[in-house]
């Protein structure tokens, strides 16, 4: 049986409160969070009505550290993992939210 790493759930949270699936990351850190937004950056920047001057601040701390984008939208981890998030139902993916 082969292993694998354990990987995290990290959400959007809209203005409005829904909450959409931006990626799994392995690692529950500031720095993967991070890393993952980054690597979204422009198609955030997009979908989330972001201006190119804007800045995210770092919210929260410890396991569940976040970043607030300053127009109402949040990226945080869930608090699952990707296995109990497939199990209990995924959110739609903010890539594919119309």
């Amino acid at each position: 049986m082969a292993h694998f790493r354990t990987k995290y759930e990290t959400t959007l949270t809209a203005p409005d409160g829904r909450k959409f699936l931006l990626f799994y990351v392995e690692g529950r850190s500031f720095r993967a969070l991070l890393r993952c937004v980054q690597k979204r950056g422009e198609d955030l920047t997009v979908r989330l009505s972001i201006g190119e001057d804007a800045r995210a601040t770092r919210e929260g701390s410890g396991r569940f550290p976040a970043l607030n984008f300053g127009n109402g939208w949040r990226a945080e981890y869930s608090g699952r993992t990707q296995k109990e998030s497939r199990d209990g139902g995924e959110l739609p993916w903010i890539f594919g939210a119309a």
